[in-house]
């Protein structure tokens, strides 16, 4: 009965981690960021509502140049809601600063966006 239950418990954490490293592989453990090597329209598309959105609430002027690089997260509960962290350039003033902005995403891009971290480097 014992050996039963180890190799129970074996395949069960060896099914488990599978399921894991399958998971980890398709960049849907929801928690971790990973890097989008190609930064295009629809990200870029994110930047400036990240901008205007601080712009609003901050009752800033910046303007948004471009985003130079994103990070991808899988949100936990949502099917495929995602999380990107964008460092932004924005003028402010004639200077162009680097900004970090977290935004919420309802994909695929479908306009339902939550600006819910704005902050200069």
């Amino acid at each position: 009965m014992t050996r039963t239950k180890s190799l129970l418990l074996l395949s069960s954490l060896l099914v488990t981690f599978l399921l894991l490293d399958v998971s980890a592989a398709c960049g849907q453990v929801p928690g971790g960021w990973h890097p989008i090597f190609e930064v295009d329209p629809e990200v870029q598309q994110l930047g400036l509502f990240a901008v205007s959105k601080h712009n609003l609430q901050a009752k800033a002027h910046l303007k948004f140049k471009f985003v130079n690089n994103v990070e991808k997260q899988a949100v936990s509960g949502k099917d495929s809601a995602t999380n990107h962290r964008l460092v932004i350039s924005a003028e402010d003033g004639g200077v162009i600063n680097k900004y970090v902005a977290i935004v919420w995403a309802e994909p695929p891009f479908e306009h339902t966006y939550k600006v819910k971290y704005f902050k200069p480097i």
